[in-house]
């Protein structure tokens, strides 16, 4: 996977899954955590980034979860801390669909990942109940209700240092 630590600093290059359907967006959340975010991970060395977010879903739900990469929404710089590490954090954002028939689209279920390290719940929220919940990156609850038809390029950073700036 790409990432790598130095010191106190952690550079990840993560491969998100933006799953919509019928106004539900689908969530994910680690059971260590107080948050909701999307599914992703990260990339391997040499690996096309749409291939990473089919391996991904198929990875945290299992081999039904098959989906279908429409396009790239979001590259996103996001900076932040995370479990007492300081992130930089390069990701690419798809809108993804599951295949028709998959059991994953019914929104009246929660579904347990299967991530060995982890204990993920995967939940359907509609979209404007997202503003109520704790969601990571903080930018989601409004880009996800107004998605543009074009790529856009998002800097996200809640690091408490100046855009630009060495973090040392």
């Amino acid at each position: 996977m790409i990432s790598y630590q130095t010191g106190d600093m952690v550079f990840n290059h993560r491969i998100v899954s933006v799953i919509i359907d019928d106004g539900y967006v689908l969530l994910h959340r680690d059971a260590r955590d107080a948050f909701w975010a999307l599914p992703g991970g990260r990339a391997e060395l040499f690996e096309l980034s749409e291939t990473t977010v089919k391996r991904e879903m198929i990875e945290e739900l299992g081999n039904d979860a098959v989906v279908s990469v429409e396009r790239l929404m979001w590259t996103v710089e996001d900076f932040h801390h995370f479990r007492n590490l300081r992130y930089h954090e390069f990701a690419l954002y798809y809108l993804v669909h599951f295949v028709k028939g998959s059991p994953y689209l019914d929104k009246t279920k929660t579904f347990s990942g299967i991530e060995s390290d982890c204990k993920l719940t995967f939940k359907w929220f509609a979209l404007d109940q997202l503003k109520s919940l704790v969601i990571f990156p903080s930018f989601l609850p409004q880009k996800l209700n107004g998605i543009s038809d074009s790529l856009e390029h998002i800097i996200h950073n809640t690091l408490e240092c100046r855009p630009g700036a060495n973090p040392n």
